[in-house]
């Protein structure tokens, strides 16, 4: 399965014999850091429409601290967590 992960091509491979019946955060995952405010709100909302399954629902992280940054975590079709965040006081114009 080839997937345009905001302009980067994933290419995936989808084998219900190897798929993690108990996702994890760590060892490992990967994600995207949003630049824009917007795009990280309507992904949120098309994944809202779709009914992309989270693996943990949107949120602030590390509050308070100069890590904080808003994020969620959605399930990909094997099972594979993926990261979507947007770190505020980064890109504050």
């Amino acid at each position: 399965m080839l997937i345009d992960f905001f302009g980067h091509e994933l290419g995936c491979y989808v084998s219900p014999k190897m798929m993690d019946q108990h996702p994890t955060m760590c060892p490992g995952h990967f994600g995207i850091t949003f630049l824009e405010i917007e795009a990280y709100k309507e992904t949120l909302k098309l994944a809202v429409q779709h009914e992309v399954l989270f693996f943990k629902k949107p949120m602030i992280h590390l509050e308070g601290t100069g890590e904080e940054h808003m994020t969620y975590f959605l399930l990909d079709p094997t099972n594979n967590v993926i990261q979507f965040r947007y770190y505020s006081y980064l890109y504050k114009k």
